[in-house]
């Protein structure tokens, strides 16, 4: 990996080229610095004298008996990360501050914890957590954690079989909220078992960060992870638009030895990172399965929404960009979660997909199509017809042969039938060329070229457009997320036979900001820009107010009886 220090100073943006004096300084610093690496880490050892030295080493098994500071904690070079006492300059104490702000009915107690980070603390952590059995020893089930520091909700949808109706989970607490720190177990039932085929609907579940929520009135609003407007999303079948990291796996798969294929899915993009590990009896490596679940999916400690894999502005998304912010509050530049390719040109509505593909006439659908795979129901059909090469297929597909010399015809094409082995397909588009493997993850390679199409280039479809800031790409994705489910067709499902799974939230936690989840504020505790009188006045809502309404600023006419079943855009608020 070519570094950004490397880049600035080798003249690789011109903008920035720096003359030599400077350039020297530069690169002393960098030689003390992890960052663009978030493997390595900075080692804090307290000396006989008493004296605290810093280095830079390449992990944290490097760092030997001192202890290891990573960008979990906010922390990047040997000037920052090692704090007096020999301990990371962010383990601090505890502490509990009173703080009074204008969307609460009273005061909020906020704990200050430290990042868990990916060293001795969260073996400790994770060491210490309860393993949950099955019902029964058939059956499976499924405990979430959450290692970020902040209360979430989790959002799970009502899985079925083809042909059988939605059938929803509530986790054993009786509740979706998850603290810091803190886990749910989730039962699944045989329903939700081998939901494979057309008609079926895949166990899901994910992350919901700065949520306002009422338990006992089953509403909720949600910065990211929204579903509608309820509260349990399971109980309504309701899954998430925007940016979110999702679990989802076919469990006891029937046609594939009973196994379950787990995967993190992020082609909507990221609110936080998550992680999968299988439990208990069953996990046993497998050599000849090359997607055995038997290593971690993501980067411990790694965060997507961080400005170094989420470039500012086009894919990120702002806590000021949502309706339910709250106008002249403070956090309005917090970024709640990053786009993927696919994920920004689907939000907030898919456009129709009998949109003009022209990118001269319809931009929008223009990146739509080619990032999402998505085309007309009745054709005509961008993939999975022959082609000779890539310059025949539409959407920038890849003319893809999957199969090895000696296979000869190993497959014809889905719609064109007497056509193959080689057929258009979608494939992933990288930022950069050359993609190291342990990034992206399973290539296309003359020796294995059943894993994938070979890759494509962001310019591949930028070029007709001239905006090479476009496409974020899927290798920056998978820099964080090396085995994350990035773009649709990406082949990062993996297999395990065991009948429990952890889903890990934010593994390791994170140093960014993530908007914590409470009650509604009271409508009359918003800025007074809100028009509370106005709003409340029989004129206004009076005599149709209900228990929430949603509020927007002066002279907009506020919801004035909001149900989880619609929340309008605006700030939820208890009358």
């Amino acid at each position: 990996m070519v570094s950004l220090t490397g880049k600035l100073t080798e003249g690789q943006v011109p903008e920035l080229h720096l003359e030599r004096p400077c350039r020297n300084i530069v690169l002393r610093c960098e030689s003390k610095s992890i960052c663009g690496n978030p493997d390595a880490v900075v080692c804090c050892r307290t000396k006989k004298s008493g004296k605290v030295v810093a280095s830079v080493r390449k992990s944290t098994a490097q760092c030997g008996k001192g202890t290891a500071c990573g960008a979990s904690l906010g922390v990047y070079s040997t000037f920052d990360a090692c704090a007096p006492s020999g301990t990371c300059a962010q383990e601090t104490t505890t502490t509990t501050t009173p703080t009074v702000t204008t969307t609460t009915t009273s005061t909020v107690t906020t704990t200050t914890i430290p990042p868990l980070g990916c060293g001795a603390a969260r073996a400790a952590f994770e060491a210490g957590l309860p393993v949950p059995t099955p019902v029964t020893p058939e059956r499976y089930v499924v405990q979430l954690v959450n290692e970020s520091d902040t209360l979430l909700l989790v959002g799970a949808i009502a899985a079925h079989r083809a042909g059988e109706p939605p059938f929803p989970v509530l986790p054993r607490e009786g509740t979706w909220e998850i603290g810091p720190r803190s886990v749910l177990t989730v039962d699944i039932p045989e329903e939700w078992e081998g939901t494979t085929g057309a008609g079926s609907l895949t166990p899901v579940f994910w992350p919901r960060t700065g949520c306002r929520y009422d338990i006992a009135h089953d509403i909720a609003q949600c910065e990211t992870g929204q579903c509608g407007g309820f509260y349990d999303c399971s109980k309504h079948n309701q899954t998430a638009a925007g940016p979110k990291a999702l679990f989802e796996s076919v469990i006891n798969d029937p046609v594939n030895h009973n196994w379950s294929g787990p995967d993190v899915s992020v082609v909507d993009g990221v609110n936080l990172n998550m992680d999968v590990q299988p439990l208990g009896p069953r996990t046993e490596h497998m050599p000849a399965e090359s997607h055995w679940l038997d290593h971690p999916l993501v980067k411990c400690g790694g965060d997507q929404r961080d400005y170094l894999w989420c470039p500012p502005r086009r894919f990120q998304l702002r806590r000021s960009d949502l309706a339910m912010f709250i106008a002249g509050s403070e956090g309005g530049d917090d970024v709640v979660g990053c786009f993927s390719n696919c994920g920004l040109y689907k939000y907030p509505v898919e456009p129709d997909d009998t949109c003009n593909y022209d990118p001269a006439t319809d931009l929008r659908c223009y990146y739509w199509r080619t990032f999402c795979a998505t085309f007309p129901l009745n054709g005509p059909f961008p993939y999975d017809v022959g082609c000779p090469d890539n310059g025949m297929c539409a959407q920038r597909g890849a003319c893809w042969n999957p199969c090895a010399p000696a296979q000869g015809m190993c497959r014809t094409c889905m719609h064109e039938p007497a056509a193959g082995p080689a057929c258009c397909a979608l494939s992933a588009f990288n930022k950069q060329p050359n993609c190291p493997p342990d990034q992206c993850t399973f290539p296309y390679t003359p020796q294995t070229p059943q894993n994938q199409p070979p890759f494509g280039l962001c310019s591949d479809v930028t070029a007709a457009t001239g905006d090479p800031d476009a496409c974020i790409g899927d290798d920056t994705f998978h820099y964080v997320m090396p085995y994350g489910l990035v773009w649709p067709n990406d082949p990062e499902t993996f297999f395990t036979d065991a009948h429990a799974l952890r889903i890990i939230i934010q593994p390791g936690g994170t140093a960014l900001p993530i908007t914590p989840s409470g009650p509604p504020p009271l409508c009359r505790r918003l800025p007074a820009s809100y028009g509370y009188p106005q709003a409340s006045s029989p004129v206004g809502c009076g005599p149709n107010k209900g228990v929430f309404a949603s509020a927007l600023p002066f002279p907009t006419t506020w919801a004035c009886d909001v149900t989880g079943a619609s929340i309008p855009p605006g700030v939820l608020c208890r009358w």
